[in-house]
């Protein structure tokens, strides 16, 4: 809010230009000029954009506070159409600057470390997956094709029990720490938890103390993922 025209100063665009802010009463939209971006250049390409997008962000939530994040790809015209963007949008931005003020996203990813060896700890806990192997073990592959499948799905579901069991421990830890959370579906028999949560920005040092509290609590067999400062992503989006 109110940090008026003056150029962002020292965050290039990937391309070489700057962005600026154009303001509106007391809120305004951090912009960049662009000629369109080639969507089919490439994910390197994609990657380096949204780096630099990312390093704006960071800079803007450092000095000049709350950012409510429009829609990626929004294209206006010109500034004038910005401004009145902002004029009809007044109400609905200065409500969610006021209901996100003083907060970030922090982005959490958690996965086992060493899938492998964790099903191979599975095998030796659960009796009833031991006693399978112990039959299937010495036989011919066409002889025990169902057991095989009947074992996969035990060994499967019991790696899902784990990871729920975890993924509750972890949420629930980080949970105290914060506002607010939103939770994804993991993708991979290795991921855990993907999980956003907001924070107040004068306790994202107290989070991290929980996510290593968390990652020394696990030992070497869960790896974590922070990303942060962010802006409230999984939680706002003008379009």
């Amino acid at each position: 809010k109110a940090f008026g025209e003056v150029p962002l100063a020292g965050v290039p665009h990937d391309d070489g230009q700057k962005f600026y802010t154009v303001p509106y009463a007391d809120i305004a939209c951090a912009v960049s000029d662009s000629n369109g971006m080639d969507t089919a250049a490439g994910k390197d390409a994609m990657l380096r954009h949204l780096a630099g997008y990312q390093m704006v962000m960071e800079a803007i939530m450092s000095k000049q506070g709350t950012v409510i994040p429009i829609k990626f790809e929004t294209v206006l015209r010109t500034d004038e159409e910005i401004e009145r963007m902002l004029e009809s949008g007044y109400e609905e931005f200065s409500k969610r600057l006021l209901r996100f003020d003083g907060k970030v996203e922090v982005d959490i990813t958690a996965r086992w470390a060493d899938l492998g060896r964790l099903i191979k700890e599975i095998g030796i806990e659960d009796g009833e997956i031991r006693r399978l192997k112990l039959t299937i073990a010495g036989r011919p592959d066409d002889k025990t094709m169902d057991d095989r499948i009947k074992l996969g799905r035990m060994v499967k579901m019991a790696l899902d029990r784990k990871r729920s069991e975890a993924a509750d421990v972890i949420s629930e830890e980080l949970r105290k720490v914060a506002f607010d959370f939103r939770a994804q579906e993991p993708e991979g028999d290795d991921v855990i938890l993907v999980s956003a949560f907001l924070v107040d920005s004068e306790r994202v040092d107290a989070f991290h103390d929980a996510v290593e509290n968390l990652n020394e609590g696990f030992k070497e067999d869960v790896c974590f993922r922070c990303v942060s400062p962010l802006p409230p992503y999984a939680f706002t989006t003008m379009s």
